[in-house]
């Protein structure tokens, strides 16, 4: 049995043995953080912010998610969904993602994810890789807080288990779930409030997204040009290293590029046979004796390390060049500040 309750109002109840019945403890939720608590139906996100109000010393203790502005925020009311065409949410979805390496076992990191959920889809939406019957998921951040306050917070018991090893066919992706019902009352609030203030607070969020919606092809263009001016060529950064892993790991190309064989080599199961499906897909190419025994994952952890000890040379070379051309920018020839030379 799960001692503490959390119930609409909001009501949070503790039932502390021997005492046959659970009590009130609503007012000093923040000696509770630490105990798993059970949501019970009808919670909704305002209820969440009725912690704070009940108990103030919470405020403090999630400061630096902004729980001050956050909850003056929450207490001007909820705000009804626009009529223009805006996000349509149903409900809130309270997930637990993990990401393990599924060569070591080694988790690498775990958070609680927190999405508005979209009505259930009618038609397939292939620009969002999904199919009717599923829901679109949403940043929490891209609705207005005010309108999110209304809506059913659900806790769902599946815990997403995302691919930790870069050299894996589906590195960062989703590969398992597995079931985790139990959440903590602090790991709750730390989850909402971090999703709710990835921005910052209710004002800068606000912010974000107006600048977000009135960039234009001008502001495009003026990045692409300050880009261009900035004495950095990222895209020969991307492919330095290119020659020396293709030559590492090749006895012949045939014109292929290493763009070619990272294409091919995305599509290789970790543990099938890379020589035959590269062979196979690049007419010409032929793999290196050392190498064709090798399965998808090793195959492409050696083409990878086999060209960034370069890559990361170029990247230290290009950097030192562009801040030793920024400092004689801003200082004359002599080692004199330009301010200086000019006055």
């Amino acid at each position: 049995m799960i001692e503490l309750t959390l119930s609409p109002g909001p009501l949070l109840q503790y039932l502390a043995y021997p005492n046959p019945e659970r009590q009130d403890v609503t007012a000093y939720a923040e000696r509770f953080l630490f105990q798993i608590v059970e949501i019970k139906p009808g919670i909704r996100l305002q209820d969440i912010f009725g912690l704070f109000e009940a108990c103030p010393a919470l405020l403090n203790i999630f400061q630096r998610r902004f729980a001050k502005e956050l909850v003056a925020e929450a207490r001007l009311g909820p705000q009804a969904e626009p009529e223009d065409g805006g996000y349509s949410f149903e409900h809130l979805r309270l997930r637990q993602i993990w990401s393990r390496n599924s060569a070591t076992g080694e988790q690498d990191w775990s958070r609680f994810e927190l999405c508005p959920m979209g009505p259930v889809l009618t038609e397939d939406a292939p620009k969002d890789g999904l199919k009717a019957g599923q829901r679109i998921a949403y940043s929490p951040s891209a609705g207005v807080l005010r309108r999110l306050l209304t809506l059913p917070l659900l806790l769902s018991p599946e815990v997403a288990i995302q691919e930790a090893d870069r050299d894996a066919q589906h590195w960062h992706q989703e590969v398992a779930t597995v079931i985790q019902p139990n959440v903590r009352l602090g790991e709750l609030i730390e989850a909402i409030f971090a999703e709710l203030s990835r921005f910052g607070g209710p004002a800068e969020t606000r912010q974000f997204f107006e600048d977000l919606s009135k960039r234009s092809s001008q502001t495009l263009e003026s990045a692409r040009t300050r880009r261009e001016s900035s004495q950095i060529d990222f895209n020969s950064l991307a492919r330095a290293g290119d020659k020396e892993a293709m030559e590492a790991l090749f006895d012949q190309t045939e014109q292929h590029s290493h763009q070619d064989v990272t294409q091919v080599l995305s599509r290789v199961a970790d543990d099938a046979d890379a020589t035959s499906e590269l062979e196979a897909k690049l007419p010409g190419i032929r793999v290196k004796d050392a190498f064709r025994q090798m399965t998808g994952r090793p195959f492409r952890k050696a083409f990878r390390e086999a060209g960034e000890e370069q890559r990361l040379a170029a990247i230290r070379e290009r950097m030192t060049a562009y801040r030793a051309t920024r400092k004689a920018a801003l200082s004359g020839t002599d080692g004199t500040s330009a301010s200086t030379a000019n006055s």
